[in-house]
């Protein structure tokens, strides 16, 4: 641990740089999204026709979650397992 406290204090210049440029990079990706989401709600609010194609897509159904996904996975395959080893299958 005292190992990377002293690299940081050794490059403090680099790692400095590179936390500006974090910063940059995270402000303008955040500002593109509020223009982008004042853009979509002031067209939402004014067009009906794009209104009901963007709040439409807002309705369809996500996929499940990765942890879920596997959990789906694994018991398909314990059943089906099950049902081989007793000789039924359903």
């Amino acid at each position: 641990m005292t190992d990377v406290f002293r690299l940081l204090l050794d490059r403090k210049e680099f790692f400095s740089h590179l936390f500006i440029d974090h910063l940059r990079i995270s402000l303008t990706a955040g500002a593109i999204a509020v223009t982008l989401g004042l853009l979509a709600g002031i067209l939402i609010s004014e067009y009906r026709r794009i209104a009901k194609l963007t709040l439409g897509l807002e309705h369809r159904k996500a996929p499940p979650p990765i942890p879920l996904l596997k959990y789906r996975i694994f018991s398909l395959i314990l059943r089906i397992s099950i049902h081989k080893s007793d000789g039924t299958l359903s």
